[in-house]
C-alpha cells in the first residue's frame, strides 16, 4: 500500500523493507530540477547518505548499475548495491519505479514515460536486478505518480504493472498509485498542466517543475 507520510510530504511503499528508504515526491517536498531541494530534504528527514545520484533523462531504456558518478549522462534507470547512495528521478506526467531486494542489498529506480513504457524499460530494470543476484520472490515494485489514461492516450501505470507481471513478479509485490497527477494539480506537478502542450513533447521543452522520487540503502 502507498500512504501519505504527511510529515515528510512524501508517499512510500509498506512492501519495502525499513533498509530500504524511499519516497515518492510531491508539490510540497520541493522542485526535484533542482539536486540541492532533494538535498534539503534528505537532510531534513535525517537521512543518512552519502551522494545523491542525478540522470540526466532523456526517455531511454539505459540503465546503469552501480554509479560512480553524480550525474549519469542518457540515462533513464539506475540500480546500485552500495550503501548511502541515492538514487533518484524526476518526474511531472511520467511514472517514477522504485524496486528493492528484500533479501539482497540491491535497489533500483526508473524513470517510465511513453518512450521508455515502450522500450520496456520496467522489464529490462527486472533483468538487470536479476543480474546481480536477486530472485524474482525477494523483488518489490512501487509505481509512483503518475498521468491517467483519464488525461493521455496511454495507461502508463496499467502497462508498466503489467511489464513487471510478465517479468514474473505476482500482483501482491507491486504497489501502484491510483492518483492522475494533471488531475492532482493541488499534490503534484504536471507538465500538460504547465501550459497547454501537445502529448509528444517538443525539442525546447521548457524548464517546468518536477517532482522528485528516491531510494537509498
Amino acid at each position: 500500500m502507498l500512504t501519505l507520510n504527511k510529515a515528510s510530504n512524501t508517499f512510500t511503499s509498506s512492501l519495502f523493507s525499513q533498509n530500504a528508504v524511499h519516497g515518492f515526491g510531491t508539490r510540497m517536498s520541493g522542485n526535484g530540477r533542482d539536486t540541492k531541494n532533494i538535498q534539503k530534504y534528505l537532510d531534513s528527514q535525517k537521512v543518512n547518505y552519502k551522494r545523491i545520484v542525478d540522470p540526466d533523462q532523456q526517455h531511454t531504456d539505459r540503465i546503469i548499475v552501480n554509479s560512480t558518478s553524480d550525474l549519469e549522462e542518457n540515462c533513464d534507470g539506475l540500480i546500485t548495491q552500495d550503501k548511502g547512495v541515492v538514487l533518484t528521478v524526476i518526474t511531472a506526467d511520467c511514472a517514477p519505479i522504485i524496486y528493492s531486494d528484500v533479501n539482497k542489498n540491491v535497489v533500483g529506480i526508473s524513470h517510465n514515460g511513453r518512450k521508455g513504457t515502450e522500450l520496456k524499460l520496467a522489464s529490462k530494470m527486472i533483468k538487470r536486478l536479476q543480474a546481480t543476484g536477486s530472485k524474482l520472490q525477494d523483488l518489490r515494485v512501487a509505481i509512483g505518480p503518475a498521468i491517467g489514461s483519464c488525461c493521455y492516450p496511454m495507461n502508463l501505470v496499467k502497462e508498466n504493472v503489467e511489464q513487471v507481471i510478465e517479468s514474473g513478479l505476482k500482483k501482491n509485490q507491486i504497489d501502484f498509485f491510483p492518483f492522475c497527477t494533471k488531475c492532482d494539480s493541488k499534490r503534484f506537478y504536471s507538465y500538460r498542466n504547465y501550459k497547454e502542450v501537445p502529448f509528444d513533447l517538443p525539442q525546447g521543452k521548457p524548464n517546468f517543475p518536477e517532482q522528485f522520487s528516491f531510494v537509498v540503502q
